[in-house]
């Protein structure tokens, strides 16, 4: 029962993700947040591998059939995501901002990078691509410090619950 409802609530960020905020352009490059991400690794760390895996899969699948420029990208991002936060569970310490922060930082370095390879990566524009890498991971970083304390709250509640 708790996949489904944390499936559902990835299913409510991946629908504001698309209409709420795909009119934001923040910075330089439109980057906007990548709120699906975040949602991922809070609950990864709550609910292990297996079932952030597959949550991720589902998730990433959503997101490739509806808005996806290439098919299978985010579902295997998500799942790769989902599988190794997990992993973490009884490692790290799930009410501490900075291990949270630290674990999205290096997700979405990951999907930025894979992101500038898969749409094609020049060597003579190597500095457009790291302001531009950068700047999603300082995005993401910032949402998810200002969602830590709602989402842990959140979590430990539907944890509690159900």
């Amino acid at each position: 029962m708790k996949k489904i409802l944390y499936f559902t609530i990835g299913l409510i960020v991946i629908f504001f993700s698309n209409t709420f905020l795909n009119d934001l352009n923040l910075f330089i490059f439109n980057i906007k947040p990548n709120l699906t991400l975040i949602y991922l690794v809070y609950i990864s760390i709550y609910i292990g591998a297996d079932k952030a895996s597959l949550i991720g899969l589902l998730l990433g699948l959503v997101i490739d059939i509806s808005v996806g420029k290439y098919f299978a990208y985010y579902s295997l991002i998500f799942f790769l995501i989902g599988f190794f936060c997990g992993n973490l569970k009884e490692k790290v310490f799930k009410e501490n901002i900075f291990t949270i922060l630290l674990l999205i930082l290096i997700s979405s370095f990951i999907d930025n990078l894979l992101s500038i390879i898969i749409t094609g990566f020049s060597i003579s524009n190597i500095g457009v691509y790291f302001l531009r890498l950068s700047e999603g991971v300082i995005i993401n970083g910032m949402i998810s410090a200002l969602l830590f304390y709602p989402l842990n709250m959140i979590l430990i509640k539907v944890d509690e619950q159900w």
